[in-house]
């Protein structure tokens, strides 16, 4: 005779689905073949240009395995996905990011601007 055990599992208000024991299983995003091309066009491009972490103003180290260090390149949105789930694979709203400045960021809104500079204030080449 065989037994099967299943695990019993319930979905916080957070979206992480908790497993009996007390561990944890993030939420899993949905992913297309589009959006994959879309994110390695937008990391090519910004690393091209040497694009700025849009949070910070401070280069990426877009040498560094994307997600691996604080100042590795992470994809951020605009708008929170965990928000606003319909923008999640539209590329207009890709932002380049520090892995630790997306983490820092969390879910939050996008930042108010401050206006306009008067200067760049640091060299990104």
């Amino acid at each position: 005779m065989m037994t099967t055990t299943h695990s019993t599992s319930r979905r916080s208000d957070s979206g992480t689905k908790h497993l009996q024991g007390g561990d944890h299983m993030p939420r899993v995003r949905k992913t297309t073949r589009q959006f994959e091309k879309d994110k390695a066009t937008f990391f090519s491009q910004c690393k091209t240009r040497h694009a700025v972490c849009w949070l910070c103003g401070m280069p990426i180290d877009y040498e560094a395995t994307k997600n691996t260090t604080d100042d590795s390149f992470n994809l951020d949105h605009l708008y929170p996905v965990s928000k606003h789930p319909e923008l999640q694979f539209d590329p207009a709203g890709f932002k380049p990011s520090h892995t630790s400045c997306n983490r820092l960021r969390s879910n939050q809104d996008p930042p108010t601007p401050i206006g306009t500079l008067s200067r760049q204030w640091i060299t990104t080449a």
